[in-house]
């Protein structure tokens, strides 16, 4: 395995970004071509940063079993939208120039099959929100005690924070709150408007802790993906919002999503 660290300016959000790279290092031949790797893009949570996943989990060792390269990108605290400050077009970034940018860098598939896009808490939000907007560009959705919170930021009125953030702080990210239900950045309602428009569907598998506080809400699209018919992997079981359960569970995503890996 190769680790790399890039850092490059980013049109979408003006200014230098860094990110880490896992790429298997052996590339092998089918059909007399030089193979191109499938690829997770991988996102973090509220307050974490790109070296998250590297330093927390095995996700290098992940990466060699399954034979996927692994970006992690930093995205901040935007939830991975374009409503962010600044004019940073976070969604746009890992949906369109991020790609565009490691494919040119390295050797991975462009193929939406071989296309991934996953993360925890924060990330997990991202991963659904962005999978399910772009099924062009990713195949497969990976969400992990996913903040599903849509709900709680419109219990919010302005001057007022949960437990995370303030409203002025989720008006920063989600843009007028006013029209974020059943807006681009739902994630509930982007990925019923693409199951019911008879679109292809990324696989999705998502997961939560029983002990985490974010298991209701998880539930809560469970359900509401059962309703429409969808075709989903979802796992629940003990853990809380930690490293502990995301590294148990990236894994199994991974074997769900990948099959059996090659050790």
């Amino acid at each position: 395995m190769a680790v790399a660290e890039v850092n490059f300016l980013s049109e979408s959000l003006k200014k230098i970004v860094p990110f880490y790279a896992v790429i298997p290092m052996e590339q092998r031949k089918k059909d007399g071509n030089t193979e191109r790797f499938r690829t997770l893009y991988l996102l973090h949570g509220y307050s974490g940063n790109y070296t998250d996943w590297l330093f927390n989990t095995r996700i290098q060792q992940l990466a060699d079993w399954y034979r996927v390269a692994v970006i992690m990108p930093s995205g901040d605290n935007s939830f991975y939208t374009d409503n962010g400050p600044k004019e940073e077009h976070y969604s746009t970034f890992l949906t369109k120039e991020l790609p565009a940018f490691t494919r040119a860098l390295f050797p991975l598939s462009s193929k939406r099959e071989d296309t991934l896009i996953g993360g925890f808490s924060m990330g997990g939000y991202g991963a659904f929100l962005n999978g399910f907007k772009h099924p062009e560009v990713f195949g497969s959705v990976i969400a992990l005690s996913s903040a599903f919170i849509v709900n709680r930021v419109l219990s919010l009125s302005e001057g007022e924070y949960d437990k995370i953030e303030s409203y002025s702080f989720y008006q920063s990210v989600f843009g007028d709150l006013s029209k974020l239900r059943g807006g681009e950045c739902d994630a509930g309602a982007v990925a019923e408007k693409l199951i019911l428009s008879g679109q292809p569907v990324p696989k999705l598998y998502f997961a939560c802790g029983t002990e985490d506080e974010l298991i209701g809400p998880n539930r809560a699209m469970r359900d509401r993906l059962k309703k429409l018919g969808a075709d989903f992997i979802y796992e629940e079981g003990p853990g809380e919002h930690d490293w502990k359960f995301w590294d148990c569970h990236i894994e199994h995503a991974l074997e769900a999503l990948l099959g059996k890996a090659k050790r």
